[in-house]
C-alpha cells in the first residue's frame, strides 16, 4: 500500500493493517490508530504530526514515540485530546444509545450458505454485515455449521462492488460473499456452482434455514429448520434471477434463508445457480410477493479467484424436471448436506467503545469507563455512577442534568441518561 505524502490527518484508521505500507511524508496528525498495525510500515520516521495511538496499536520494535512527539491515548479517551473527561463520557453514552445491544456469546445474525469447496462457503454479502449498525463482519467472527459441526472463519471476502440495500431488478447489488473455513470439511461433498445460463421457466430448488409458513400466513418466526421448496424462474437480468410467489404449488424464501442456495438440476447434478438475496418492497412471505437471488454464473471468475473449485460438471444439458415441493418441506441434514447455517458473533461493531472486550456494548462499558478515567486522571477509586460532571461527588447539579435527560424509552428501557 503506497501512502506516500498522504494526508491522513484526523482519519479513522482503527483496526487498519498498515504493515508494509509506504508512509513516506504522510501526515498522521490526530489520526485514530485504535488497534492499527504499523509493524513493518516503511518510512514511519518521516511522517509528520502526532496521531492518537493506543495501548493496542502495534508499532515497529524500537520505534521511539516520545522522540517523535507521539503520546499514548488512554482507552477512555474517545475525543483524541489525550484526556478522559466529560466529553468522552458523552461520546460513549451517545454510541451506546445508537448500537443494537447484543448478548455476549449469542449469534448476532443467522443466514444460510453452501459449501462449494472443502474450505469455502458461498453466501450473501449482506450476511457479513451487522443488522443494525451496518458495520462489516471481522474475518474471525464468522462460523459455519454443517453436518453437526461448527467451523470458524479466518477470512471473509465480500464482493468488492457490493452496494447493499438491494431491490428487485437492481443489477448493481453484487450481494455475494465467501467465508473461508479454518479447516476442511470432511464427509460432505461440496456443491458445484452453475456456470451455464439460467432461463425463465427453469425450476429452482430453494434450500435454507429461514422462517417457515405458507402464502396465507407469511413467516412464522420459526427459524433454524432446514427446508426446501421449488419455484420456476420468472425473471432474469445480468446479475439476478427472481420469481413471483403465486400460489401453493410454489415456494419462496424468507428471513433466515439469506445466503442459501437456489439449485438447478442439470444432468443429475444439483448446481448452485442462485444465492438468496432479498425480496420486493411488500416482501412478507405471502402470496403475491416476489423474491430474488444473486445469479452465480455471473460471478464465476470472481469466485475462481478465491476458491480452487473441482472441475464443474457439464451444465450444457437439459434441465431435469423435479417434483414441486409445497411450502418449504422440512428436511434432515442428509438432504442437501452441503447447505449449512452461516452465523457470526459481531465483536467489532462498537470499537473502541467495548472497553471490557466482551463483544458487546452495554452498561458494563460505562462502569469500566468510570474506572479507567479515574485511573487516567490520578484517582485511586472509580468515578461514581451519576457523577455527570466528574467532580468526584453526586450533587444537585448532577440531579438537574439527569432529570433534564430522562429517557422513558432508552436503549435498555427507562433510564437516566448522563
Amino acid at each position: 500500500m503506497n501512502l506516500t505524502g498522504a494526508d491522513l490527518s484526523h482519519t479513522k484508521l482503527g483496526s487498519t493493517n498498515l504493515a508494509n505500507a509506504k508512509l513516506t511524508g504522510a501526515n498522521l496528525a490526530y489520526a485514530n490508530l485504535w488497534a492499527a498495525n504499523l509493524d513493518g510500515a516503511q518510512d514511519l520516521d518521516s511522517t509528520s504530526g502526532s496521531p492518537n495511538y493506543f495501548p493496542n496499536t502495534k508499532l515497529p520494535p524500537g520505534f521511539k514515540t516520545v522522540a517523535r512527539g507521539w503520546t499514548s491515548t488512554p482507552f477512555c479517551d474517545f475525543s483524541g485530546d489525550a484526556d478522559c473527561d466529560v466529553q468522552d463520557l458523552d461520546l460513549l453514552m451517545s454510541d451506546l444509545e445508537e448500537v443494537d445491544f447484543l448478548t455476549p456469546g449469542e449469534p448476532d445474525s443467522s443466514c444460510s450458505g453452501t459449501l462449494i469447496s472443502p474450505t469455502f462457503v458461498l453466501t450473501a454479502a449482506h450476511c457479513a454485515y451487522h443488522n443494525s449498525s451496518g458495520q462489516p463482519l471481522g474475518d474471525i467472527d464468522g462460523t459455519f455449521e454443517v453436518g453437526g459441526k461448527s467451523y470458524a472463519t479466518p477470512k471473509v471476502t465480500v464482493h468488492p462492488n457490493y452496494a447493499g440495500g438491494g431491490s428487485l431488478g437492481n443489477e448493481a447489488i453484487h450481494d455475494i460473499a465467501l467465508f473461508e473455513l479454518s479447516q476442511a470439511v470432511t464427509g460432505i461433498t461440496p456443491s458445484p456452482i452453475f456456470t451455464g445460463t439460467p432461463h425463465v421457466g427453469d425450476v429452482l430448488t430453494l434450500v435454507g434455514f429461514g422462517e417457515g409458513g405458507t402464502g396465507d400466513t407469511g413467516g412464522l418466526s420459526d427459524f433454524g429448520t432446514k427446508r426446501m421448496g421449488t419455484t420456476p424462474i420468472d425473471g432474469i437480468n445480468s446479475t439476478l434471477i427472481w420469481w413471483n410467489f403465486d400460489n401453493n404449488t410454489e415456494s419462496s424464501n424468507f428471513h433466515g434463508d439469506s445466503g442459501g442456495p437456489a439449485f438447478l438440476l442439470v444432468n443429475g447434478d444439483y448446481q448452485v445457480a442462485g444465492v438468496t438475496s432479498g425480496g420486493d418492497e411488500d416482501f412478507g412471505g405471502e402470496y403475491g410477493t416476489s423474491a430474488f437471488d444473486t445469479r452465480v454464473d455471473f460471478y464465476e471468475n470472481w469466485i475462481a479467484q478465491h476458491v480452487e473449485l473441482d472441475e464443474a460438471p457439464d451444465d450444457s444439458g437439459p434441465r431435469i424436471s423435479v417434483p414441486r415441493i409445497i411450502n418449504g418441506t422440512p428436511i434432515d441434514s442428509s438432504v442437501f448436506p452441503s447447505v449449512g447455517k452461516v452465523l457470526y458473533r459481531f465483536t467489532r461493531y462498537s470499537d473502541p467503545h467495548d472497553l471490557n472486550s466482551d463483544g458487546t456494548g452495554n452498561l458494563l462499558d460505562i462502569t469500566e469507563w468510570l474506572s479507567q478515567a479515574a485511573t487516567a486522571n490520578g484517582y485511586g477509586s472509580p468515578y461514581l455512577p451519576g457523577d455527570t460532571d466528574l467532580d468526584r461527588d453526586v450533587d444537585l447539579s448532577d440531579y438537574n442534568k439527569l432529570a433534564t435527560n430522562f429517557d422513558p424509552v432508552g436503549f435498555q428501557g427507562e433510564q437516566w441518561q448522563l
